[in-house]
């Protein structure tokens, strides 16, 4: 009966954060046999710190059964997690959940694997003065790839998606191809944390030698400190005071460790 749920989900709630030992394995197997109200109790799961850990602990314990989170379910407990600041919970609920590997710095780098949840995944803005589309590469029919129409003034984010990187050195790369345009100058890949602050690293999207329409590689080093636990990785623009078009391509987006 939909009109006592909110009584019920309470219950729940409340035994599950009260007794967690003896009430969240209970709590899970109801959840796992799919039930018309699993929806609706996950998504009641938004408000208190007490209801994000119950989330975050239930999604753990279904991920080991027979009823994972299904990919709407995960995004919104993502999405969630980030929306009220619970950084380190969702760097550990990733983790512990492998969804996507925490191992994999850059998810989808290559653009061709769009399954894995926001926020690790790519968010392309669409705004006046930006087209931003995953499509088949002109030269390379068979590899999809990241292509930009930017008309070199307004201002965006114009892709974005969370990492979790540890503290330490590493390498960002890209290949690169360039229609049209000044994308070193217009355009730069920056990577800063979610917690505030400015970027930690900053790399020009391309090279000011680099030949048109032919692919090559750029590269940058930076170093994430301690007091960062999870990063975005963002391609931004660089806005000038007159419309200076620039198409360009981005692809096998990565960051590596270096120590």
């Amino acid at each position: 009966r939909q009109d006592i749920q909110p009584q019920v989900f309470r219950l729940f709630t409340v035994a599950g954060t009260e007794d967690p030992q003896r009430s969240l394995p209970v709590i899970a197997s109801l959840l796992a046999a799919k039930p018309p109200w699993r929806d609706a109790y996950l998504s009641s799961l938004r408000e208190t710190p007490q209801d994000l850990q119950l989330a975050a602990s239930l999604a753990i314990l279904l991920e080991a059964g027979r009823a994972p989170l299904n990919q709407v379910e995960l995004q919104r407990l993502y999405q969630i997690l980030m929306n009220k600041g619970q950084l380190e919970a969702l760097r550990t609920v990733r983790s512990r959940l492998n969804r996507p590997p925490p191992g994999v710095a850059v998810t989808n780098g290559g653009f061709a694997d769009p399954e894995a949840p926001q926020p690790f995944q790519w968010r392309l803005v669409q705004k006046a003065g930006v087209v931003a589309e995953i499509v088949a590469d002109d030269l390379r029919p068979a590899n999809p790839a990241l292509r930009i129409d930017y008309d070199g003034y307004a201002t965006a984010r114009i892709a974005e998606q969370l990492t979790s990187l540890a503290p330490g050195s590493y390498r960002f790369s890209a290949e690169t191809r360039s229609e049209s345009g000044e994308p070193a100058a217009r355009l730069s890949w920056t990577l800063s944390c979610a917690t505030g602050g400015g970027a930690i690293a900053a790399l020009a999207a391309g090279e000011t030698t680099a030949r048109r329409n032919v692919w090559t590689t750029l590269s940058g080093r930076f170093v994430v400190p301690e007091t960062c636990p999870v990063q975005w990785l963002r391609l931004e623009t660089r806005a000038a005071d007159r419309r200076s078009p620039t198409v360009v391509w981005f692809d096998k987006i990565a960051i590596t460790p270096t120590g």
